[in-house]
Formats: C-alpha cells, structure tokens, sequence
C-alpha cells in the first residue's frame, strides 16, 4: 500500500458557480441601454451565503430588443442549489438586476464520495494555486511523469491561506513518515474539501 492520508469530503458549506456561461436569468427588473459587454460586475447573493462570484454580461440586439448571454468569469464559493442571485447592472449595457435562482447545474460537480485518498510517494510540495486560498496543488515528481493533487477548498482566504498550507503540508509529511497510517487531513476551522482530483 502507498503511503497516503485521508481527506474527508463535503458540500455542506455549499460550491462555487461554474465559471461558463450560465442561462436562466429573469430580467424583467433589467433596463436595457446599450449594446456591448460590461466590466466585470459582482453576482451578489440575495438569499443564501455564497460569495465571490463575478460575471461579464454581453448585451446584443440594442435597447429595443435585446439579447444577453451571461458568463460566470470568478465562480466564488458558498452557493447551493435554490439560492438566489443577482446582478447590477452599471448603467453602460443595462441598469437594475439580472436575477437567477441557482440550482446544481450551475454549480461545480463535487467528488461524489465521502472521503478520498491521496498518496504521498515522490511528493515534493504543496503550493497554492488560487489568489483566494480555494486550491491548493500536492505536487509530485514521478520518474514517468510530473503531476499533482488538486485540492478545491471552501472557505479559504488570504488570513487562512498559511494554515491551510501548513495543514496539507504537516499530514503529507505524517503519511510520509508512517507507512500504512492514512492520517486524516484537519484543515482550519472554517475550511473544508469538497473535490479532489489528480491532474497531469
């Protein structure tokens, strides 16, 4: 068996949006006033408790009969199926809201298990690999090929990011140590793993 540690999985703290484009939205409450494409605006949550996400709305058609498409550019974290968001627009392409209540095609897809098992053999570091502390890469260093763990993360900041490294770190150090004791991944309070997944 491979030296390893576990990481427990959960979606209870909600996901990111998918950063796609994303149809749906009821825009009675929109002005239309220009054709073109908007600056990146906040997706602000109306109900529920996710946050960062942003969107770029591309408006075509004119005032008088309008198209838009909108595209998730940052997904955020927090969201669950049956929030509701909203858009403002910033008076250039539209005025007023875009509204949407998300279900879970608008949401990353999860790991589906409970827990996952990550090995350690031939793993040199562990990295941060989103300027919001939800990713973090357990690189490794194979004869064959270089690859690495991808860990997504709710909950991560750039107060938390340090202890969050320290984390992964410490317990691939624990399971590199212990042979066969599959240590469990203890992030910080307020963190938690929703996907894991390996990555060339």
């Amino acid at each position: 068996m491979a030296n390893q540690f576990i990481v427990n999985l959960s979606t209870a703290d909600g996901l990111p949006m998918k950063e796609a484009a994303l149809a749906g939205w009821d825009a009675t409450a929109a002005t239309w006033d220009a054709n073109g494409t908007t600056a990146i605006l906040d997706v602000t949550t109306v109900t529920g408790s996710g946050s960062g996400a942003k969107a770029e709305v591309e408006v075509t058609g004119g005032p008088g009969s309008p198209v838009y498409a909108v595209t998730i550019t940052e997904g955020g974290d927090g969201y669950k199926d049956g929030d509701e968001v909203a858009i403002l627009g910033d008076g250039d392409e539209f005025s007023d809201n875009l509204t949407l209540t998300l279900t879970s095609g608008a949401l990353v897809t999860p790991d589906s298990e409970a827990q996952a098992l990550v090995p350690v053999d031939y793993a040199l570091f562990v990295q941060l690999a989103a300027s919001d502390a939800n990713e973090v890469h357990m690189r490794q260093i194979q004869p064959e090929h270089n690859r690495y763990w991808k860990l997504s993360l709710n909950g991560g900041t750039s107060d938390n990011a340090e202890a969050i490294l320290l984390s992964v770190n410490n317990t691939m150090r624990e399971a590199m140590q212990a042979p066969h004791r599959n240590p469990v991944l203890v992030l910080p309070e307020g963190v938690t793993c929703y996907d894991v997944k390996l990555s060339s």
